[in-house]
């Protein structure tokens, strides 16, 4: 009985000095868990994922406008050489 009730009592003071060094307690039916109730890191964590949101949305916005300045320079480019062969073709001509 004295070693039940000194598990008990050892348990207890484990949970309150976990809860005062700011842990908290999920407890299932089976388990319990501590975990570090850290409200600063949570904010912190949930400011960068808002902040990575947005520089993923703009990079997005970045890579369609690069893609679409590629496909406007290839077009160019086969301009050019179309304008270049009818050069050489109308300097041959001559």
């Amino acid at each position: 009985m004295d070693i039940q009730c000194a598990l008990v009592v050892g348990g207890v003071s484990i949970v309150l000095v976990a809860l005062g060094y700011g842990y908290k307690i999920k407890m299932d039916k089976k388990s319990m868990k501590l975990e570090k109730n850290d409200q600063i890191h949570d904010k912190k964590h949930r400011h960068n994922e808002t902040r990575i949101k947005t520089l993923e949305d703009k990079n997005g916005n970045e890579q369609r406008q690069i893609d679409e300045q590629r496909k406007e320079i290839n077009n160019l480019k086969d301009q050019v050489i179309k304008l270049q062969e009818k050069i050489i073709r109308d300097g041959k001509n001559s």
